[in-house]
Protein backbone atom coordinates (compact mmCIF):
# COMPACT_ATOMS: atom_id res chain seq x y z
CA UNK A 1 0.00 0.00 0.00
CA UNK A 2 2.73 2.56 0.72
CA UNK A 3 4.07 1.99 -2.79
CA UNK A 4 0.65 2.59 -4.32
CA UNK A 5 0.20 5.76 -2.30
CA UNK A 6 3.62 7.14 -3.25
CA UNK A 7 3.85 5.97 -6.86
CA UNK A 8 0.26 6.20 -8.07
CA UNK A 9 -1.13 8.99 -5.89
CA UNK A 10 2.18 10.87 -5.44
CA UNK A 11 1.78 11.20 -1.67
CA UNK A 12 4.81 12.03 0.43
CA UNK A 13 6.28 8.96 2.14
CA UNK A 14 5.19 10.10 5.60
CA UNK A 15 1.55 10.44 4.55
CA UNK A 16 1.68 7.15 2.63
CA UNK A 17 2.91 5.40 5.75
CA UNK A 18 0.21 7.08 7.85
CA UNK A 19 -2.50 5.95 5.42
CA UNK A 20 -1.09 2.42 5.44
CA UNK A 21 -1.03 2.44 9.24
CA UNK A 22 -4.71 3.44 9.32
CA UNK A 23 -5.48 0.57 6.94
CA UNK A 24 -3.66 -1.94 9.15
CA UNK A 25 -5.19 -0.52 12.33
CA UNK A 26 -8.65 -1.01 10.83
CA UNK A 27 -7.76 -4.61 9.97
CA UNK A 28 -6.53 -5.17 13.52
CA UNK A 29 -9.76 -3.77 14.94
CA UNK A 30 -11.75 -6.13 12.73
CA UNK A 31 -9.57 -9.03 13.86
CA UNK A 32 -10.64 -8.27 17.42
CA UNK A 33 -14.30 -8.08 16.38
CA UNK A 34 -13.88 -11.38 14.53
CA UNK A 35 -12.32 -13.04 17.56
CA UNK A 36 -15.23 -11.89 19.73
CA UNK A 37 -18.06 -12.73 17.31
CA UNK A 38 -17.07 -15.67 15.11
CA UNK A 39 -18.15 -18.30 17.63
CA UNK A 40 -21.53 -16.59 17.96
CA UNK A 41 -22.30 -16.09 14.27
CA UNK A 42 -20.49 -19.15 12.95
CA UNK A 43 -17.52 -19.56 10.68
CA UNK A 44 -19.42 -20.04 7.42
CA UNK A 45 -21.57 -16.97 8.03
CA UNK A 46 -18.50 -14.90 9.00
CA UNK A 47 -16.59 -15.96 5.88
CA UNK A 48 -19.56 -15.37 3.61
CA UNK A 49 -20.35 -11.92 5.01
CA UNK A 50 -16.68 -10.92 5.03
CA UNK A 51 -16.15 -11.96 1.41
CA UNK A 52 -19.32 -10.17 0.32
CA UNK A 53 -18.65 -6.98 2.30
CA UNK A 54 -14.98 -6.92 1.32
CA UNK A 55 -15.94 -7.47 -2.30
CA UNK A 56 -18.46 -4.64 -2.22
CA UNK A 57 -15.87 -2.13 -1.00
CA UNK A 58 -13.21 -3.37 -3.43
CA UNK A 59 -15.63 -3.27 -6.36
CA UNK A 60 -16.70 0.22 -5.25
CA UNK A 61 -13.07 1.27 -5.73
CA UNK A 62 -13.20 -0.11 -9.27
CA UNK A 63 -16.47 1.62 -10.14
CA UNK A 64 -15.36 4.95 -8.66
CA UNK A 65 -12.04 4.67 -10.46
CA UNK A 66 -10.07 4.82 -7.21
CA UNK A 67 -9.38 8.40 -8.19
CA UNK A 68 -8.04 9.81 -4.93
CA UNK A 69 -5.82 8.57 -2.14
CA UNK A 70 -8.52 9.45 0.38
CA UNK A 71 -11.06 7.30 -1.46
CA UNK A 72 -8.55 4.46 -1.51
CA UNK A 73 -7.92 4.94 2.20
CA UNK A 74 -11.62 4.77 3.12
CA UNK A 75 -12.89 2.06 0.78
CA UNK A 76 -9.61 0.14 0.84
CA UNK A 77 -9.49 0.06 4.63
CA UNK A 78 -13.11 -1.10 4.80
CA UNK A 79 -12.49 -3.83 2.22
CA UNK A 80 -9.26 -4.89 3.89
CA UNK A 81 -10.95 -5.10 7.29
CA UNK A 82 -13.28 -7.80 6.08
CA UNK A 83 -10.88 -9.75 3.88
CA UNK A 84 -8.09 -9.71 6.49
CA UNK A 85 -10.45 -11.16 9.09
CA UNK A 86 -10.95 -14.17 6.82
CA UNK A 87 -7.22 -14.87 6.72
CA UNK A 88 -7.06 -14.78 10.50
CA UNK A 89 -10.16 -16.94 10.97
CA UNK A 90 -8.87 -19.60 8.58
CA UNK A 91 -6.28 -20.58 11.18
CA UNK A 92 -9.17 -21.59 13.42
CA UNK A 93 -11.41 -23.08 10.75
CA UNK A 94 -8.89 -25.19 8.82
CA UNK A 95 -8.02 -27.60 11.66
CA UNK A 96 -11.72 -28.07 12.42
CA UNK A 97 -12.59 -29.47 9.01
CA UNK A 98 -9.74 -31.95 8.54
CA UNK A 99 -9.80 -35.43 10.07
CA UNK A 100 -7.39 -35.85 12.98
CA UNK A 101 -4.96 -37.97 10.96
CA UNK A 102 -4.73 -35.22 8.29
CA UNK A 103 -5.13 -32.10 10.44
CA UNK A 104 -1.50 -30.95 10.35
CA UNK A 105 -1.18 -31.62 6.61
CA UNK A 106 -4.47 -29.88 5.83
CA UNK A 107 -3.69 -26.83 7.94
CA UNK A 108 -0.19 -26.49 6.54
CA UNK A 109 -1.46 -26.86 2.96
CA UNK A 110 -4.00 -24.10 3.60
CA UNK A 111 -1.22 -21.91 4.97
CA UNK A 112 0.93 -22.59 1.90
CA UNK A 113 -1.88 -21.36 -0.37
CA UNK A 114 -2.27 -18.25 1.78
CA UNK A 115 1.48 -17.57 1.59
CA UNK A 116 1.55 -18.11 -2.18
CA UNK A 117 -1.29 -15.65 -2.62
CA UNK A 118 0.60 -13.18 -0.42
CA UNK A 119 3.63 -13.52 -2.68
CA UNK A 120 1.77 -13.41 -5.99
CA UNK A 121 -0.60 -10.58 -5.03
CA UNK A 122 1.96 -7.75 -5.10
CA UNK A 123 3.53 -9.11 -8.28
CA UNK A 124 0.16 -9.19 -10.06
CA UNK A 125 -0.70 -5.73 -8.71
CA UNK A 126 2.59 -4.43 -10.11
CA UNK A 127 1.81 -5.81 -13.55
CA UNK A 128 -1.71 -4.40 -13.54
CA UNK A 129 -0.65 -0.94 -12.34
CA UNK A 130 2.18 -0.80 -14.87
CA UNK A 131 -0.01 -1.82 -17.79
CA UNK A 132 -3.33 -0.16 -16.96
CA UNK A 133 -5.15 2.01 -14.44
CA UNK A 134 -5.12 1.19 -10.71
CA UNK A 135 -8.88 0.66 -10.69
CA UNK A 136 -8.35 -2.71 -12.42
CA UNK A 137 -6.45 -3.93 -9.35
CA UNK A 138 -9.61 -3.49 -7.32
CA UNK A 139 -11.73 -5.23 -9.93
CA UNK A 140 -9.41 -8.23 -9.64
CA UNK A 141 -9.57 -8.26 -5.82
CA UNK A 142 -13.34 -7.66 -5.84
CA UNK A 143 -13.93 -10.54 -8.25
CA UNK A 144 -11.70 -12.84 -6.19
CA UNK A 145 -13.74 -11.89 -3.12
CA UNK A 146 -17.02 -12.66 -4.88
CA UNK A 147 -15.63 -16.00 -6.05
CA UNK A 148 -14.58 -16.69 -2.46
CA UNK A 149 -18.13 -15.98 -1.29
CA UNK A 150 -19.53 -18.41 -3.86
CA UNK A 151 -17.08 -21.12 -2.83
CA UNK A 152 -17.96 -20.64 0.84
CA UNK A 153 -21.67 -20.78 0.09
CA UNK A 154 -21.33 -23.94 -1.98
CA UNK A 155 -18.68 -25.91 -0.11
CA UNK A 156 -17.94 -24.64 3.40
CA UNK A 157 -19.41 -26.50 6.32
CA UNK A 158 -20.64 -24.74 9.43
CA UNK A 159 -18.78 -25.73 12.57
CA UNK A 160 -20.72 -23.61 15.07
CA UNK A 161 -21.92 -25.65 18.03
CA UNK A 162 -20.42 -28.91 16.77
CA UNK A 163 -17.77 -30.98 18.51
CA UNK A 164 -14.46 -31.46 16.76
CA UNK A 165 -14.91 -35.24 16.85
CA UNK A 166 -18.25 -34.86 15.06
CA UNK A 167 -16.84 -32.55 12.39
CA UNK A 168 -13.77 -34.51 11.46
CA UNK A 169 -13.11 -37.71 13.39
Amino acid sequence: MPSLYTQVYKLPLKQALQFSFINQAAALAMALVCALLIDKVGRKVWFLLSFVCGGIFLLALFFTGAETATLLLILGALGNMFVASIAMALYVYSPEVYPTRMRALGSSTSTVWLRLASILGPIIVGFIVTGTNIKWVFLMFGVVSVIGALIVELFAIETKGRALEELSP
